[in-house]
């Protein structure tokens, strides 16, 4: 057992093969790697301290900024975070779609969009657990897109609008989802390196070098780079409407990407969406 386990590090780690001719963008999937396993990581210490109560979820992410040892940097660290994750999941499907590598190993293509969308679920959750002015409204109006489904809301909810059971809720889902999505990113590497790596010429070449230490190189600068990244962003980008708490009498200022969804919602007749703002 303990040599099938070092054959396999060896296999997917250090001799296997990589195309030569692949340029920068093909790190950019070692890069989101490396931004997911970040955010495990200071989730799991902010865990640690967050109240997933309703009076004091919003008083508990001041208290670790302002009280923890160095919890400014963890909590900036995870909020910035998020927008790398994103960045690099563009970047990523943006060279898939540019090489045309779906057409190389459709596996390796829908597992990805798998992971997206999960990705997608997991940050809405996690932007709601500071429970400020944009995260209520925010749950207010995705939960509410659930309404034409009977008893969805109240299973997601814990009854039928967002309310203390909602983000006890919302905090087990956080913490619980990112350890499964762990398995399809394993799912996902296990198809990349089920044929290797595709390559600008979007064909097949038996041109190819090992990843160690030529790939990992590469890897290695960009890590560098994306750690400074990271440091720099949360030390600087503070969010003022997650600076305000929740009153629930009174409506939020709307973010930009907000005033198109929201725009259009009352456009929608009320009896086939059944949405509320």
């Amino acid at each position: 057992m303990k040599l099938y386990f070092v054959l396999l590090i060896k296999s997917h780690l250090l001799s296997y093969p990589c195309p030569i001719i692949i340029n920068y963008l093909w790190n950019i999937g070692f890069l989101l790697g490396i931004t997911i396993i970040l955010q495990i990581i200071t989730g799991i210490f902010l865990g640690l301290h967050y109240t997933s109560d309703l009076t004091s979820a919003y008083f508990s992410i001041f208290q670790i900024i302002r009280e923890i040892y160095y919890g400014w940097c963890l909590r900036y660290l995870h909020s910035s975070g998020a927008s790398f994750v994103f960045l690099f999941i563009f970047l990523h499907l943006g060279r898939a779609i540019f090489y045309v590598s779906y057409f190389y190993n459709t596996n390796i293509w829908f597992s990805g969009i798998l992971l997206f969308f999960f990705l997608m679920g997991i940050a809405f959750i996690g932007y709601v657990l500071p429970f400020g002015q944009m995260s209520f409204w925010d749950a207010t109006v995705i939960t509410n897109l659930l309404s034409p489904f009977p008893s969805l809301i109240e299973f997601v909810c814990g009854g039928y609008y967002v309310y203390n059971p909602t983000l006890k809720r919302f905090f087990v889902f956080h913490f619980l989802f990112p350890f499964l999505k762990l398995s399809f990113v394993i799912l996902h590497i296990f198809n990349l390196h089920f044929l290797s790596s595709n390559n600008p010429l979007s064909w097949g070449t038996n041109n190819k070098i090992p990843f160690l230490p030529f790939i990992i190189s590469k890897d290695f600068y960009g890590n560098i780079l994306i750690l400074y990244l990271y440091y720099d962003v949360a030390s600087g980008i503070i969010n003022p409407q997650t600076r305000e708490e929740s009153p629930v009498n009174r409506s939020p200022l709307h973010h930009h990407f907000q005033i198109v969804v929201d725009g259009g919602v009352p456009t929608v007749p009320v009896h086939e969406s059944s949405v509320e703002t």
